[in-house]
């Protein structure tokens, strides 16, 4: 007997929360009596690592799988049978899923954000199970569509499994509190600003910002965009406000995403973090960047901050009063990208790095790392940038 499962709408390769997965078990045979089968439809994620001793030797690799979803029907095939000497006889049995929008847990301790269902995702170094050949990566995060039957006496077994990929849609979350994880994001960043190496500072520089709109990678664009926002605060010394001009300035931003994937073979009891990733045995991180994008801007607008400290407009030409501006940084992506996730056994998550040059002038490293939302959210429309790309 040949089993095959035939899904319907075959032309949607790429299933979504909500959608209705129909289709059929098709069974081609002489003998369809006395077959019970069961058709599943399961999510799973599979993670592996390989510790390393203290020596350096290489110890076994310690490899987890874990089931976040499981839906079955059973099937009886028809009380029928055909002569054996006669041509095989086909029968068509059908089922249908509802791929859920969030997931069910049975436990009342689990947060919410896992819960979210999950993007297929297939990406890492894979290591195949020394016993059982199963694959394994970081992360793996599969659904799988499986039809067997079970093997009781002279009833033989049968099984019969395909892949269903699934790209669930995800709205925006809240802004992160990156007060929480001061080790993992830079928010700000203050440096001297000198007209040459060795002279005397003409003020310091503060820059800062918080996390932009996300990255959408359902819309219409051919890629996802959105803006940054760079607040700057310039503070001349005393000695220098005659030289402190920095509507003279030109200054260069390079922008680009710090892609973090997390991994464990022990559920999470945190969100994982890159700091706490060095420190835990059982967690791991793979780190990727994105390719720069180089921004120039020579008209900043630059306006005074003649706001005392009692809350009155200074006149004091003398003084060393701040400058201010704000930076509007375009910053887009490559739809390829997986959007943000969050599972007891991997996670992904963005950072977006904003790099700034003052140019002609001498300065240490001016840089910030936020955080960044990628989603994929259908109903949404796109952000459009005022910027046009720049070299």
């Amino acid at each position: 007997m040949e089993i095959v499962l035939e899904i319907q709408a075959e032309g949607c390769e790429v299933r979504k929360g909500g959608d209705i997965l129909t289709g059929y078990l098709s069974l081609d045979g002489s003998c369809l009596v006395g077959y019970d089968f069961t058709i599943k439809f399961e999510g799973l994620i599979r993670t592996w690592l390989r510790p390393i001793n203290s020596t350096g030797g290489a110890l076994i690799a310690e490899y987890k799988a874990r089931p976040f979803l499981k839906e079955t029907q059973d099937i009886t095939t028809p009380l029928y049978n055909s002569d054996p000497s006669t041509e095989q006889i086909s029968c068509r049995l059908p089922f249908e899923f509802v791929i859920p929008e969030s997931l069910i847990s049975a436990r009342s301790d689990v947060a919410s954000h896992y819960l979210n269902l999950l993007p297929t995702v297939k990406e890492g170094p894979t290591y195949q199970g020394p016993t059982s050949g199963t694959v394994y990566m970081r992360p793996m995060i599969a659904y799988m569509l499986t039809a067997s039957n079970t093997h009781i006496g002279r009833v033989k077994g049968y099984r019969c499994t395909r892949e269903i990929i699934v790209m669930p849609s995800m709205s925006a979350a809240p802004p992160l509190q990156t007060e929480h994880f001061q080790r993992e994001y830079k928010v700000n960043s203050c440096k001297a600003l000198k007209r040459h190496m060795w002279t005397r500072p003409i003020g310091k520089l503060t820059v800062s910002a918080v996390e932009p709109q996300p990255l959408n990678l359902s819309t219409g664009e051919p890629r996802a965009t959105t803006t940054a926002a760079i607040k700057l605060l310039f503070k001349p010394c005393k000695a220098q406000i005659s030289a402190a001009r920095p509507y003279d300035w030109n200054i260069s931003v390079k922008s680009f995403l710090h892609i973090k994937t997390f991994f464990t073979t022990q559920p999470f009891n945190r969100i994982p973090t890159e700091k706490g990733a060095e420190i835990d045995p059982v967690v791991g991180v793979d780190s990727q960047i994105t390719a720069p994008d180089v921004r120039r801007c020579d008209t900043l607008p630059w306006r005074l901050y003649r706001l005392s400290s009692a809350g009155t407009i200074t006149t004091d030409a003398a003084a060393a009063t701040p400058w201010t501006s704000t930076l509007i940084v375009p910053v887009s992506a490559s739809k390829t990208l997986l959007p943000i996730f969050l599972s007891p056994l991997s996670a992904r998550r963005y950072v977006l790095v904003l790099q700034l040059n003052v140019e002609d002038m001498f300065h240490g490293v001016i840089a910030l790392e936020i955080p960044i939302q990628v989603i994929h959210d259908p109903s949404q429309t796109a952000s459009h940038s005022r910027w046009s790309s720049g070299g």
